[in-house]
């Protein structure tokens, strides 16, 4: 017989409910009656959440979907209660209380396949380090967290602009990134009516990221289409200080450093090291913004094979990336872009008027 809803307020997430997402080993009977336990704690919980995320971001009040994950199936298992203006889940940042075998997380969800909240979040990383950092220490001291997927975890009040390095980086592919406070079920939780706070508390420290990865805040919205969309003056801009960045880069490795960018060679730069010489492509890119090469390029890749290399400068002046792909022909997935065009002969003939201009 299931609980009353003041028993239920009194009562905290206990071992045996992460136990519910690890023994399922267990009879089935019992495994369905713990389960359906932990099933209504997390519906008070939501119950109590749904006025405070009103409140905090009313596009996204009642839309919330719970979701279970089979322990057959994954390593990390549980229940948790996703906050956010977009279906399917794993298509869009998200407001999260998750249940698991391991313990509570709290927090900022940003799915592997939500990729255009991954290049905002990226992006404002890359603009605005100091900024994020402050953002995320402002989680629970002892429990914050920031990680992504398996590649990248390091906790919030210790994090650096280095371990920020770190992060973007592990960015280049698709995975899953988590922000937020992370309990275990070591711990001792405080009962639901605290524990509503303790979530409410977490939400609101997050809420600037969400806005940040779903493109509610207008300044930064704006700020990104304009990364995306530069002038032709911001493009030459940013390719000159690739370039230097590239230049720096080959020095301090030793290498004798060649401009020719300006002689249609099919690469941008010459560095002669002990026993080699490198023949480099600058590209400047946002990271998860494709690359084109010119037919030029291309060719040239193709005959100077393991002596090319492609060097990707991405970031800001306070924290540039480069990425170093050798031979990228071989390395990278290449597909051949085909530009239709359309051919007018008679345009003279068509002309419906013709005014000569003095």
């Amino acid at each position: 017989m299931l609980q009353s809803t003041a028993s239920f307020m009194d009562s905290t997430f206990s071992r045996a409910d992460f136990d519910v997402f690890s023994n399922w080993k267990s009879r089935v009977r019992r495994f369905d009656e713990s389960r359906r336990g932990v099933w209504e704690k997390m519906n008070l919980l939501k119950q109590q959440l749904d006025s405070v995320v009103a409140k905090q971001h009313p596009q996204i009040q009642g839309k919330v979907s719970s979701y279970w994950i089979s322990p057959r199936k994954r390593t990390v298992n549980g229940i948790w209660l996703g906050y956010s203006d977009w279906t399917p889940y794993y298509m869009r940042a998200q407001l999260n209380v998750g249940v698991y075998n391991k313990g509570v997380s709290l927090g900022l969800e940003v799915p592997w396949k939500a990729s255009e909240d991954r290049k905002r979040i990226l992006a404002y990383i890359q603009r605005r380090p100091t900024n994020f950092l402050s953002l995320i220490r402002r989680l629970d001291p002892r429990h914050g967290y920031l990680s992504y997927g398996d590649a990248f975890r390091c906790d919030s009040a210790n994090a650096t602009l280095g371990d920020l390095q770190r992060l973007s980086e592990s960015m280049r592919t698709a995975e899953w990134l988590s922000i937020g406070n992370w309990y275990d079920k070591s711990e001792k939780l405080p009962p639901i009516s605290r524990f509503v706070q303790i979530v409410q508390r977490a939400f609101k420290i997050m809420s600037p990221v969400y806005n940040i990865a779903t493109g509610l805040d207008p300044s930064l919205e704006r700020t990104w289409l304009r990364r995306w969309n530069m002038s032709q003056g911001d493009i030459a801009r940013q390719e000159a200080w690739s370039m230097k960045i590239v230049k720096r880069y080959e020095r301090r490795e030793g290498g004798t450093v060649k401009d020719v960018s300006r002689e249609n060679r099919g690469y941008d730069v010459e560095s002669k090291r002990k026993n080699q010489v490198r023949f480099i492509e600058v590209k400047s890119r946002i990271p998860g913004g494709s690359i084109e090469l010119t037919r030029n390029e291309y060719e040239t890749a193709q005959r100077l094979g393991s002596d090319y290399y492609l060097y990707v400068v991405s970031g800001v002046k306070t924290l540039p990336q480069l990425y170093e792909i050798r031979n990228p022909l071989s390395r990278c997935n290449v597909d051949k872009i085909v530009i239709p065009s359309w051919r007018i002969d008679d345009w003279q003939t068509s002309a419906s008027h013709v005014e000569w201009i003095r």
